[in-house]
């Protein structure tokens, strides 16, 4: 999730570190991960059993990016 995270917060700038903390657990078959970085950006994932994923962003100045993963049967 580490590597999702700096993608879902724009990527870090090349050369510069940028740490990101994240807590993940699995709650009635489905995956749920929440990454906080440096500047305040926080993003909640939460997986499914086949795979199907949403993920809420919210950047450091309120601003909401959602994005929908659904997996072909």
């Amino acid at each position: 999730m580490i590597v999702g995270s700096f993608v879902l917060f724009g990527g870090a700038m090349p050369g510069m570190a940028q740490e990101v903390e994240c807590e993940a657990y699995e709650e009635d078959g489905m995956g749920v991960a929440v990454c906080t970085d440096d500047d305040g950006n926080t993003a909640v994932s939460v997986t499914d059993e086949e795979g199907n994923q949403v993920t809420i962003v919210e950047d450091e100045e309120g601003n909401e990016y959602t994005e929908i993963i659904e997996v072909e049967q």
